[in-house]
């Protein structure tokens, strides 16, 4: 299956949700930011069987409950179920500070734009939606898969 999977099916549901399998706890939703391909020169051989187009995915999740790096199984619609892919939690990669501090900016407007308006009643019991937002958005943690 990992095979047949190619950046397009992830550039297909960017803004979308997917779902990380945690063997011991609840899974979690995760929503693909970015996909990256990666840019490989004429004369480099790769070798027998490796894909032709490598590419990276971003991943965001909840900072309040997060999965460590290691091999989980990925719900995505449209594709079906991709297992043991090694998902790298990049809350604790410092050396990628540049790249999580983009993408989070990335996530965290998205998450904004999600949030929903909160009602307000006025002294005559007439509820008014307020469209502006007053809290902020949850904290976000970044996530990269490489298929390569």
């Amino acid at each position: 299956m990992l095979d047949k999977v190619t950046s397009k099916n992830f550039k297909d549901i960017i803004g979308s949700k997917v779902t990380l399998t945690i063997m011991d706890g609840p899974d979690i939703d995760l929503t693909v930011e970015e996909v990256h391909e990666v840019k490989i020169k004429k004369d480099d051989e790769r070798p027998a069987g490796c894909r032709k187009k490598p590419f990276t995915v971003i991943l965001s999740g909840p900072e309040s409950y997060q999965a460590p790096d290691g091999c989980y199984n990925l719900a995505v619609d449209k594709v079906g179920v991709l297992e043991g892919l090694y998902v790298d939690n990049k809350a604790d990669n410092p050396e990628s500070e540049d790249f999580n501090t983009e993408a989070m900016k990335k996530a965290a407007a998205a998450a904004k734009k999600k949030a929903p308006a909160k009602a307000k009643k006025k002294a005559d019991d007439v509820t008014v939606v307020d469209t502006e937002q007053e809290t902020q958005p949850s904290p976000v943690v970044l996530y990269e898969i490489n298929f390569g």
